[in-house]
């Protein structure tokens, strides 16, 4: 039988918890258990998950450590080998585990599984992921080219995804030291070695959030050593050079806009400029002065849906 360990990390998600909570035990696929781990939160989020102890929620309770660590403590205290992840701010429809189980009983060998994901992007607006694939097939399939497939939205997102927790420990978990992307990292991590199956039934909604938000605007300098670590692995993986160039494409914007000059320049020189398509040059090429208003007005029209409508 398969059985499914579930763990959630929790910091200050007093708002979002309980609605999460409700989706993971609302699962038709009954064979699993429930991790969170509360990574000091100071906000209430404790005594809502206390709430769910009758139904069988297990609750570990550290001090602050960030994500990675939280996740790594919850997945080494899991009593199943097929681990679940969902933040605590996204939503499973019910049929989340049960997809995942049908995913593995057709690839019993394999050590990753994702669901297909929508993004909620602000209340209103809720898009499906776009990938690299063709959408025509709708058969539960193994992808050999996670990176190609990566090149619009992740194939594989956090609360998405399922995988084998002997695999997860030979590949040594989520690194602590990255205070951003730690996700990003790992699913790097395991598609340089195994493919990656894909089922392409909608199981889980991915809250995107502010566009503001901390998590969307900081640690600049942690997003460029993840971005120029593996560089070795570029030169013979041409996929995963063109996948990490347009997170470095982003990344310079960013900096660029916010007028952190430095960093732009060390991560201008990791991207094959030649790669990129024309719109991406032109804006890399703008001054300051044009830029930063262009990243304003991208948010606010993000905020008003035109953006999202246009793009998406």
């Amino acid at each position: 039988m398969i059985k499914f360990s579930v763990v959630i990390p929790v910091y200050n998600k007093v708002e979002f918890i309980e609605n999460t909570l409700d989706s993971v035990f609302s699962q038709t696929y009954p064979h699993f258990e429930v991790i969170a781990v509360n990574d000091g939160s100071t906000d209430g989020s404790l005594t809502i998950l206390e709430k769910y102890k009758a139904k069988g929620l297990n609750i570990i309770n550290q001090e602050n450590q960030g994500v990675s660590v939280a996740r790594n403590v919850g997945i080494d205290l899991a009593q199943n080998e097929y681990i679940a992840l969902i933040d605590a701010d996204d939503i499973w429809l019910t049929s989340h585990l049960e997809e995942h189980a049908k995913s593995i009983k057709k690839f019993p060998d394999n050590p990753i599984f994702t669901n297909h994901y929508d993004i909620k992007w602000n209340s209103n607006i809720i898009k499906s992921a776009k990938f690299n694939l063709d959408e025509s097939d709708q058969n539960i399939r193994s992808i050999y080219d996670y990176f190609k497939a990566s090149l619009n939205d992740n194939l594989i997102w956090t609360s998405a995804v399922c995988f084998k927790r002997s695999t997860f420990q030979s590949l040594d978990g989520f690194n602590p030291s990255y205070t951003t992307g730690q996700d990003l990292d790992l699913w790097i991590k395991f598609a340089l070695k195994f493919s990656v199956v894909y089922n392409p039934k909608t199981t889980m909604i991915y809250h995107k959030g502010i566009v503001n938000s901390l998590s969307k605007n900081e640690y600049n300098e942690v997003r460029y050593d993840l971005f120029s670590s593996y560089l070795k692995e570029e030169q013979e993986n041409q996929d995963l050079s063109l996948y990490l160039d347009q997170k470095r494409y982003g990344l310079a914007l960013r900096t660029k806009a916010k007028n952190n000059l430095s960093l732009f320049k060390k991560t201008y020189t990791l991207i094959n400029i030649g790669k990129l398509n024309f719109k991406q040059k032109l804006l890399l090429s703008l001054p300051v002065f044009i830029l930063k208003p262009l990243h304003h007005l991208r948010d606010y029209l993000v905020q008003k849906e035109w953006f999202l409508k246009l793009t998406r």
